[in-house]
């Protein structure tokens, strides 16, 4: 975790319906973050931003908040198109589908839990990436 440098994209192993957990964006000189997760399995996955303040680094007292954006998502059926801002933190994600969250104000950590509804199959993961716009740009 660098300050002002957004984690490198990645892949999160989901084995299980144990909670699964990106690296920590560190935010401390960030003014927006925006994040993409990818649920690659085959099970629908609840995934939350979790923030933190400047002196939680290990997420002792999460926050769960930030934006979910949908983005060609299917809600109740529907495919969404676009990007729609929610007010909801968490979101069950159906299996190949992707969304985007907003992260935004004087958090200084941000992450990416997941948790899966049913034990997925082998080799099934998240792919998450963040992009992060510096206060002042």
């Amino acid at each position: 975790m660098t300050r002002g440098i957004p984690p490198v994209p990645e892949t999160i192993d989901v084995e299980n319906t144990d909670p699964v957990y990106s690296t920590v964006a560190d935010l401390r000189t960030i003014g927006d973050a925006t994040v993409r997760v990818s649920n690659d399995t085959n099970k629908t996955v609840a995934v939350t931003i979790q923030t933190a303040a400047g002196d939680d680094r290990a997420f002792s007292h999460p926050c769960e908040t930030g934006a979910i954006i949908l983005s060609d998502t299917s809600v109740g059926g529907v495919v969404v198109s676009g990007f729609f801002p929610s007010v909801v933190s968490s979101m069950d994600v159906p299996a190949g589908d992707t969304i985007y969250a907003s992260v935004s104000g004087s958090f200084a950590f941000a992450r990416v839990k997941g948790v899966a509804a049913e034990v997925p199959a082998a080799a099934s993961e998240l792919a998450v990436a963040w992009t992060f716009k510096h206060r002042g740009d």
